[in-house]
């Protein structure tokens, strides 16, 4: 069976070979670079995407797809980068990199510009459905150096929020696109052991929306049994097909 196709898009990216540099203003010094693409395994004649992020894969993950059908998370793989001054460790008073970043959390925001009042709706129901943080591993990350991060931008509760709000319009092949605006923190140790807080500048990621637009039944024939499907991304229903976990008239035997 020939692998299926991917239905994300993808933009050859020349950032990554962009040298980083030292910047005085604080929101520079840490940086959300971009959302590197996903790797792709084939199994069995199926394109599944990998769970992982590399920040040295060149390749630019332009926009998401998420089918709302399944209620589950939206995960973004990103770049982020230190762009802080290297400073020496043995002129440093604390003795450490003061040029040292480690992540701390994450500011989400979701928005729906063709349709707001659905926005609106859904935070008025929950605020943290649509407004959120995120606590982040405290990854380290050296001046200079950039770490790749996986953050789940789209909980499954909002999902499932869309889905009910959305059901006409994304019903027969429609889509919205939902924007998500995501600032990152962290923190610089300096003297006296005192914590300077580090915020990037805010990093816009779209996500179109769609109603089984991922579903593929072609290991079956075109004829899909209702339940469980297999692939997507992080066990999501994101940015590559699904497959249903069996066919119909599957006895299991």
């Amino acid at each position: 069976m020939m692998p299926r196709t991917l239905r994300v898009p993808i933009l050859v990216s020349a950032l990554a070979s962009l040298p980083l540099t030292g910047c005085t203003d604080q929101q520079e010094g840490l940086l959300v670079r971009r959302a590197p693409m996903w790797a792709t395994n084939d199994v069995d004649g199926v394109t599944v995407g990998s769970c992982a992020v590399d920040p040295a894969n060149t390749v630019t993950l332009v926009h998401g797809t998420l089918d709302v059908d399944y209620g589950t998370p939206y995960t973004v793989p990103l770049e982020v980068a230190n762009n802080m001054l290297n400073v020496d460790s043995e002129s440093s008073p604390n003795g450490i990199n003061d040029g040292e970043i480690r992540l701390s959390e994450a500011e989400v925001s979701l928005d729906l510009p063709q349709a707001p009042d659905v926005i609106d709706g859904i935070g008025a129901q929950d605020g943290a459905l649509v407004e959120f943080t995120v606590p982040l591993q405290s990854i380290s990350i050296e001046p200079g150096d950039s770490q790749g991060i996986l953050l789940d931008i789209v909980p499954a509760a909002t999902t499932q929020a869309l889905a009910s709000a959305l059901g006409g319009q994304l019903a027969g092949g429609g889509e919205a696109r939902l924007i998500a605006t995501i600032r990152l923190r962290g923190y610089r140790a300096v003297s006296g052991g005192k914590r300077n807080e580090v915020e990037a500048r805010e990093f816009e990621f779209p996500i179109d929306l769609c109603s089984g637009c991922l579903l593929d039944c072609t290991p079956c024939g075109g004829t899909c049994a209702d339940g469980a499907v297999v692939g997507g991304v992080c066990g999501n229903a994101q940015d590559f097909s699904v497959y249903p976990a069996s066919c119909a008239g599957d006895t299991g035997g």
